[in-house]
């Protein structure tokens, strides 16, 4: 496919099954159709020259690893920098894990408004573009920033704060996993107080993992609602 046109996945297909096109190494780009309701895991995995995915409305649920490398060892994972940029439709509604895991240029996100759950690590922890980091490349502090799209809190940027108000998460129904999770991102000793929205109702695993000064909690008074 290395001189050829784009892919195109023919209107009608509701369904791409599990490593479909995976190690397709010539692949650069693909256009789905807005009959497609699902990708499966791993669909378009191992493709290092794929710099072009368009996802049209209509599409629900994306699988794991379906557009990153199979594989997490670094010495075995395909790496892709061509891929720059991404927009999810509004009608996905649910993301696997890891789903750009070795796209290392990925840095803008966009879209994802009807997403309401996902998987660990929805999108990758190589992805630039939901960095969880204290400062820039050339050493410059970062601004604190709590990472989200559609409605799930991603993690943050930036020197964690000692209170996290409940307007940080804005209307999120979900901390994803490992979320605030000092094991792979920035401290978050330091975080003593911490409220949420009454909106959330699903806590992901290790989200606050590390908080070790943290003596308050206010879950919003939907503690009947949550799923931890």
């Amino acid at each position: 496919l290395g001189s050829r046109p784009p892919l195109p996945v023919s209107e009608g297909l509701r369904v791409i099954y599990a490593e479909a096109f995976r190690g397709c190494t010539a692949l650069k780009s693909v256009t789905l159709p807005s009959t497609l309701r699902e990708i499966g895991e791993c669909a378009f995995a191992d493709c290092p020259n794929l710099s072009e995915i368009v996802l049209n409305e209509g599409l629900r649920y994306i699988g794991y690893r379906a557009f990153g490398s199979s594989s997490d060892d670094e010495e075995e994972m395909v790496f892709n920098a061509k891929l720059t940029s991404v927009n999810i439709p509004s009608s996905v509604y649910y993301l696997e894990g890891e789903i750009f895991l070795g796209c290392t240029n990925l840095t803008e996100i966009t879209g994802g408004e009807g997403i309401e759950e996902c998987g660990s690590n929805p999108f990758g922890w190589n992805v630039p573009a939901f960095s969880h980091a204290e400062v820039s490349a050339d050493g410059t502090p970062l601004p604190f920033k709590v990472h989200k799209i559609g409605k799930i809190v991603l993690g943050f940027q930036g020197l964690c704060p000692t209170r996290l108000p409940a307007a940080d998460f804005g209307d999120a129904l979900m901390i994803a996993d490992n979320a605030f999770d000092a094991d792979y991102g920035p401290s978050v000793s330091n975080l003593v107080s911490l409220a949420l929205p009454d909106t959330i109702q699903i806590i992901g695993w290790s989200a606050f993992n590390g908080a070790s000064s943290l003596v308050d909690i206010d879950f919003g008074g939907n503690s009947s609602q949550m799923h931890i």
